[in-house]
C-alpha cells in the first residue's frame, strides 16, 4: 500500500539521464515515485541483492525507503521521467552516505 507523506503536498517531475556504463550510486526515496523509461535501459539492484531490468517503454513504481542503485547496461543514454508524490519537508532522494535510521 502506498501512503502519501504527511505535510504540505509537493508533486515533482524530473527527467534523469544516465550515460552508458554509469551508475546512480546507492540511494533511497522517502516518498512514493513512479517512472517511465523514455530511452535506453537500466539494471536496478536492491540492497538485498535482488535486481531487475527496466527497458524503453516500461513503467515502474519505485521502492520507498529501500536502498537501491541503477546502472545503465546499454550502449545508449538511459532517460527516465520520474514522478514524485512528496511533501515540502521531505527530500526526493537520499544517498546512502547521508542515510539516517528510520
Amino acid at each position: 500500500m502506498l501512503q502519501y507523506p504527511e505535510g504540505q503536498a509537493r508533486a515533482t517531475v524530473v527527467v534523469i539521464e544516465i550515460a552508458p556504463g554509469a551508475e546512480t550510486g546507492m540511494h533511497y526515496h522517502p516518498v512514493p515515485n513512479f517512472g517511465y523509461m523514455l530511452e535506453g535501459e537500466l539494471e536496478v539492484e536492491l540492497e538485498d541483492g535482488r535486481s531487475f531490468r527496466i527497458e524503453k517503454g516500461e513503467a515502474i513504481s519505485e521502492v520507498v525507503d529501500v536502498l537501491h542503485s541503477g546502472r545503465n547496461t546499454g550502449q545508449d543514454i538511459a532517460r527516465i521521467v520520474v514522478f514524485y508524490a512528496g511533501s515540502e519537508d521531505k527530500p526526493l532522494t537520499v544517498m546512502e552516505e547521508e542515510r539516517t535510521p528510520f
